[in-house]
């Protein structure tokens, strides 16, 4: 199905959910409003603004560019201030004082209006009470090629992550073999981004075969097909591999069937040239589930003449991605 969303960023409307404990402490607390840019690069702008270093600068998760995001950060020492940037296109909003930082999964997860568009007549989505928690394309990359570097530098193969990254062309044109001082080159939340996406596929991988057990339909995504179930199952918990992960009961013949598929081990996650990787493994729900889910009804779409749009709207936990919501609900 053609259906189209983010057609404008007023179309995908995200707003964060986060209990902030306000009492006095070193870091400052906003709330970040952001229109078409994405969260590094807004924090960027706030760092300059601020006279500050980014690293200084913490956000419990990284939301859409194409939208209209609020959520919230937190400043080491940060001026008890708000501000606007770019034409109002970012506003920071100062909230007060605490003692903790914000950090990646602090949120309890984030409220969705998304308009989707370019729909026919009869295409109205479907309600839906949980959907498999895979990891959508986003998590892998403009060229979906994320996770392929995030592999050879779990395999230590350095000299193919390089070829995969064009970041590292100009230090290798001076240095012809120092690939591990390339790779150093580039920032380092970008190296745990690579690692982070391979860790994501091999969810996806496990998740499916988790799936294929139940009566299910196959649809189509950017980087190959997903199984989604035909009616409500159990929910499991399922590890994103790593060099410390505990495998739940019943999961140990896939996870060793998938690892050997791809010619790798536990301890390949051990990565001596990149500690700063970490890669101990974590645990993930296998299905999420929307809460508040309302589909509206179809209406005409003013930008695709002839096509209807729907607005819908939900929240999901921290981590869950909407837009494999809207793949689900509309397949």
């Amino acid at each position: 199905m053609d259906y189209r969303i983010k057609q404008t960023p007023e179309d995908f409307v995200v707003r964060e959910r986060l209990d902030l404990k306000i009492e006095p402490g070193r870091y400052a607390y906003y709330r970040l409003n952001k229109r078409v840019w994405t969260t590094q690069a807004a924090v960027g702008q706030v760092a300059r603004a601020f006279r500050k270093r980014p690293r200084f600068i913490n956000f419990s998760g990284n939301k859409d560019k194409q939208a209209l995001t609020e959520q919230y950060i937190s400043i080491l020492h940060g001026p008890r201030r708000g501000l606007g940037l770019q034409g109002g296109d970012i506003t920071l909003e100062y909230l007060g004082q605490g003692r903790e930082r914000l950090n990646l999964g602090t949120s309890s997860g984030n409220e969705f209006e998304i308009t989707v568009r370019n729909l026919s007549g009869d295409s109205r989505p479907r309600a839906l009470s949980q959907v498999p928690n895979y990891f959508d394309e986003q998590r892998f990359g403009m060229n979906l090629n994320n996770h392929l570097v995030g592999k050879s530098l779990i395999l230590k193969d350095f000299g193919k992550a390089c070829s995969l990254v064009p970041e590292t062309r100009e230090w290798l044109s001076k240095s012809p073999r120092d690939y591990v001082g390339a790779l150093r080159g580039l920032p380092k939340r970008v190296l745990r981004l690579y690692a982070h996406a391979y860790q994501s596929w091999l969810w996806n991988r496990t998740a499916c075969s988790c799936l294929e057990g139940f009566p299910h339909r196959s649809i189509s995504w950017p980087l190959g097909e997903l199984i989604l179930p035909e009616k409500p199952v159990k929910n499991i918990r399922i590890p994103l591999l790593g060099y410390d992960s505990e495998i739940p009961r019943g999961l140990g013949r896939t996870t060793r069937e998938i690892m050997k598929s791809e010619g790798i081990s536990p301890e390949d996650f051990c990565v001596k040239q990149f500690q700063e990787f970490d890669l101990r493994g974590d645990i993930r729900d296998m299905m999420a589930e929307p809460r508040g889910l309302d589909i509206g009804p179809l209406r005409d779409d003013e930008l695709n003449p002839g096509k209807k749009k729907c607005l819908v709207k939900f929240s999901l936990q921290s981590g869950s991605y909407a837009t494999m919501l809207i793949r689900a609900i509309l397949s």
